[in-house]
């Protein structure tokens, strides 16, 4: 019987894993989860995306933005600024901006929402709304058309925004419509 040459000369190496460059392991916030960098359809350097996450070539990241947790981009969306989507977020062809955050089971589907704004919960905006500064639209709430939210306004539950705006420090919630600025029903 023959001697390892290579007995006494330590641990054997492990096979190296190959990542491509643009791979990492990064954290969003609860702990390292794999993640890729976003190639924009321009080819320049878009933001990073969890591997659990989906943003389509379509979209166009800025560098600053993050796409995390079961989220997904489709279509001609654009993320500026440090934009972050997350949880089970969804958004459709849409401008987001500074320091937005769109989590939890929210839809956003050829929207703008910009600045500080949160939108969560299972909120629905669309159809060319429009949400801004900290304003923020969440539980079962829907802002739809050529609705704005801004300001420190806020939209709850069930509340439904079509058309008009809702700003300031306003709280609209319950089974409350707004419709091209009246209000009708709520809580």
């Amino acid at each position: 019987m023959t001697e390892d040459p290579r007995q006494g000369l330590g641990e054997p190496r492990k096979p190296r894993t190959q990542f491509r460059a643009t791979q990492y392991l990064v954290d969003f916030g609860d702990g390292p989860v794999a993640g890729r960098v976003h190639t924009n359809p321009d080819q320049t350097i878009g933001g990073l995306v969890a591997d659990t996450a989906e943003v389509e070539p379509t979209v166009w990241m800025s560098a600053r933005a993050k796409v995390f947790g079961n989220a997904r981009i489709f279509g001609n969306a654009r993320l500026d600024d440090d934009v972050k989507v997350y949880g089970n977020a969804r958004v459709y062809g849409s401008t987001l901006g500074g320091e937005a955050e769109i989590h939890g089971n929210a839809n956003v589907e050829e929207a703008t929402i910009e600045e500080a704004a949160r939108v969560h919960g299972d909120a629905r905006i669309g159809g060319g709304a429009l949400i801004r500064g900290q304003a923020v639209v969440r539980g079962s709430a829907k802002v739809i058309g050529e609705a704005v939210v801004d300001g420190r306004a806020v939209v709850d539950d069930t509340a439904w925004i079509a058309g008009g705006q809702v700003t300031g420090t306003a709280q609209i919630g319950g089974n409350t419509m707004v419709r091209a600025g009246e209000i009708y029903g709520g809580n």
